[in-house]
């Protein structure tokens, strides 16, 4: 039956008849009743006004029998004399304009439409709307948009909204259900159906689900804008658009690395605004480095992927600054620069370029520069600029020519404390010689007695070290676990300034540059697997004395025990500063994070799901990534986890990876030790901060500690390792995997001598620039030439000497 009449609105349409209808309802009826398709046409103009069809006479129509499924079957006329009952009128009402005619349940809506009828409805119903909406002008007409699903999908959404209220009510399904025919499809299920994707129950459709009944996105994002490249700068701001195109007013969300974002405000330099889909990420940092992508809301299939890489522009360090030589003489000086991406570097002489040959020599990448056969003409400023995308940047250093060969270096020495168990020896490396000494029973000030006490059982003065630090070539501080204090070196007097009391057996010292504060864990006993340790930090560290202590916000009312401590140090000068650092506690799977600023607890990355307990944690700048090793249990292996360190979410397992964690002073290689199954995993950071595997070495070594030497070359650092049980050490090239085979190391620190952990023989470089590599045995102290892989020397009468500070101009 054909829609009697349409509701008083005006959407004027043009039909294929050439007729301009008042809407589409008046179009789609006047097809009805003519009994011929109509379409609708586009961009044209109509010949003939609207004109309205009456409506036909009512005539008797055939009656329909049902399937026992509930579907309509084929007609059937009956032959016999029709009955009338006596309350039945001979005429058919039909509904004002105000009504409208609703088809009997049992045709409507039939209640077992299972989830394979409905996928053939829906394609039926697809097929249905092509052909109906089908115009064979369009076809020619290159000027108009193809036919395709989302298209027809938006078309069907404003064909069935006859009130134009930008909503599908179960009235206007209905209406369609008979208008549009669709009876002739409806089997087993029925427009009212649709109603399945309502998802906040008001029984009406919008249009994006609509989209959803047919399994259609309502969003798109043209090909190549699906991902962008960004490029940022560190300490600037960033604005990420996104182009998801779409109709509708879809909420936009975010990810970083595949982790939400948009419903927390509250992650390091990442905002998003109210009624603003953009992401904006403020003050830029290198661990802002990483993979965004934005969607609409409850349409993730179709994304933008955004790559921001973060560049740091090019930071310069020369060595030595100033130098007097002697005439005929050669000069070297070392040029180190920083940036990401990795910078390239030239050299100029004052301000002049300079012409390479037999006089001026280039070496280790541009790194080096030697100047031979020196007379008073060499003279002048030297300087090393470096560029890279983000930047440029240049330091300089001046060459002084004089007669005498006894000339004098403008720099400071260059010197090794070596904390060992009858005091402390000053070395300098290049001779090897003794510069300074404190002896055991040195006397300290504010009346705190001798340097070390006398051991109960040999009767003899002992130190007993833990650790020690340079605070900006300033002060040495230097833990003494069994006498419970810090003692403070005054670099510039030479001498033992402050002796600061602390809590129980005061073992790890860890110093922040940038914040310019000492960290020491205390143990509540001399078991390091105990899990029992205090933290207390003293803030100006590199202020004159008095320094004090404090301890981290208390937990609960008790001051925080903990296992392990872990602080992120700067691997990129202007990287942009990293707030917090991770306490472990014994027996807890995760990680609590510590606000470095305030001391104060800034909340908790659960790992329970993981079945983790930390046992070694890394830090990588570039793209923010935490590496957490995590104890072997009863059913599985030891392994790592990688953790975003903005949003606290585990990304990933760094799969067939384990064992204690070290990162390169730069950042640029992670390394694994698994002592058990005696194997170096190098892992490469690249400049978009991707983590990836790049060799293995396999050793019997049994390894003790790594040191990482400045090679000054394009991969920056190499590394050392050194045995718990061998006089022997391992060098191996970050770059390509080489490794040598270093001897004469002498026998290690026994385990019983050095009971702080397991690394009984520490490795360290002589700052940035030096050659060296120092190593103690048991009463040694080995310097070998990092550059040549061999001994350089080897200072005597050095007992246990496992704690160590280098400090120096370069």
């Amino acid at each position: 039956m054909c829609r009697p009449s349409c509701k008083n609105h005006v959407n004027p349409v043009c039909g294929s008849d050439g007729i301009l209808y008042d809407n589409h309802c008046e179009l789609h009826r006047a097809a009805c009743l003519s009994g011929h398709h109509i379409s609708i046409m586009h961009d044209v103009t109509c010949s003939r006004a609207t004109t309205m069809p009456p409506v036909p006479p009512i005539t008797p129509v055939a009656s329909t029998t049902a399937s026992e499924n509930g579907a309509v079957g084929k007609e059937s006329v009956s032959t016999e004399s029709p009955v009338v009952e006596d309350d039945v009128t001979e005429s058919i009402v039909i509904p004002d304009e105000e009504e409208v005619e609703a088809p009997t349940d049992d045709v409507i809506s039939v209640r077992n439409c299972t989830e394979e009828d409905f996928d053939e409805f829906k394609n039926e119903v697809f097929r249905h709307y092509r052909e109906q909406f089908r115009n064979p002008k369009d076809e020619t007409n290159p000027s108009l948009p193809p036919m395709t699903e989302k298209f027809l999908i938006s078309f069907l959404f404003d064909h069935l909204d006859t009130d134009m209220d930008d909503v599908l009510s179960l009235e206007e399904l209905k209406e369609a259900l008979i208008t549009d025919s669709i009876q002739d499809i409806a089997v087993s299920c029925s427009l009212e159906d649709f109603l399945r994707a309502d998802k906040n129950k008001d029984s009406r459709l919008v249009a994006p689900e609509l989209y959803d009944v047919f399994g259609i996105e309502p969003v798109s994002i043209p090909e190549e804008l699906k991902h962008k490249n960004v490029m940022g700068k560190v300490g600037r701001n960033l604005v990420l658009s996104c182009d998801i195109e779409t109709n509708y007013n879809l909420r936009v969300a975010w990810e970083r690395n595949g982790v939400p974002i948009t419903e927390k405000s509250n992650f390091d330099g990442i905002k998003m605004y109210h009624g603003d889909d953009r992401l904006y990420l403020v003050n830029v940092k290198l661990l802002h480095t990483g993979e965004y992508t934005c969607y609409a809301a409850s349409y993730p299939k179709v994304k933008q992927v955004h790559m921001v890489n973060v560049q740091v522009p090019p930071t310069v360090t020369m060595c030595p600054h100033n130098q007097l030589k002697p005439r005929g003489t050669t000069a070297k000086v070392q040029c180190y620069a920083q940036g990401v991406p990795t910078p390239s570097k030239s050299w100029s002489r004052n301000q002049n370029s300079m012409e390479l040959g037999e006089k001026y020599q280039l070496d280790d990448s541009n790194s080096s520069l030697m100047v031979h056969h020196l007379d008073y003409a060499d003279t002048g400023i030297f300087d090393c600029s470096a560029s890279n995308e983000a930047g440029t940047g240049s330091a300089s250093a001046s060459i002084f020519i004089r007669d005498s060969s006894s000339a004098i270096d403008f720099n400071s020495k260059n010197v090794y404390y070596f904390f060992h168990k009858t005091g402390i020896q000053i070395v300098e490396p290049d001779t090897c010689a003794f510069q300074d000494s404190y002896h055991a029973d040195s006397h300290l000030p504010e009346d705190a007695g001798p340097l070390c006490h006398i051991n109960k059982t040999t009767r003899k003065r002992e130190c007993n070290w833990g650790s020690a630090v340079n605070v900006r070539n300033r002060y040495v501080y230097a833990s003494q676990p069994t006498e419970n204090r810090i003692i403070v070196i005054d670099l510039r007097l030479n001498e033992i300034i402050e002796v600061i009391k602390t809590d129980n057996i005061p073992v790890a010292l860890t110093y922040i540059p940038h914040l310019d504060s000492l960290w020491m864990e205390n143990w509540r006993n001399k078991n390091h697997r105990s899990g029992l340790h205090s933290v207390k930090v003293i803030r100006s560290a590199s202020d004159p004395p008095p320094h004090i202590p404090i301890h981290l916000e208390p937990s609960g009312n008790h001051f925080d025990i903990v296992e392990n401590v872990y602080i992120p140090s700067e691997q990129i000068v202007d990287q942009g500063e990293m707030k917090y650092g991770y306490l472990v506690h014994r027996d807890q799977k995760g990680l609590n994070k510590i606000d470095l600023h305030g001391l104060t607890h800034s909340g908790r990355i659960n790992l329970r799901e993981y079945n983790c307990h930390p046992n070694s944690v890394a830090f990588v700048a570039i793209g923010g990534t935490v590496i957490v090793n995590c104890d072997a249990t009863d059913d599985q292996e030891e392994r790592q986890l990688f953790i975003d360190y903005i949003t606290d979410a585990v990304l990933r397992v760094n799969d067939g990876v384990q064992g204690q964690l070290y990162v390169t002073p730069d950042g640029r290689h992670v390394i694994s030790v698994d002592r058990e199954e005696q194997h170096i995993q190098v892992q490469k950071v690249t400049n978009d901060g991707q983590i990836k595997t790049d060799f293995q070495v396999s050793t019997n070594l049994h390894i003790s500690d790594l040191g990482f030497y400045p090679t000054m070359t394009s991969h920056i650092y190499d590394l050392i390792a050194t045995s718990r049980n061998r006089e022997e050490a391992i060098f191996i090239n970050l770059e390509n995997g080489k490794v040598e085979m270093i001897s004469g190391m002498h026998e290690p620190i026994s385990v019983e001598d050095w009971k702080w952990d397991t690394h009984n023989r520490k490795i360290a470089p002589s700052g940035q620039f030096g050659p060296y590599m120092v190593s103690p045995s048991s009463d040694h102290v080995v310097i070998l030439n990092g550059q040549y892989r061999r001994l350089h020397c080897d200072v005597d009468h050095l007992v246990t000497a496992n704690v160590f500070a280098w400090v120096g101009v370069c």
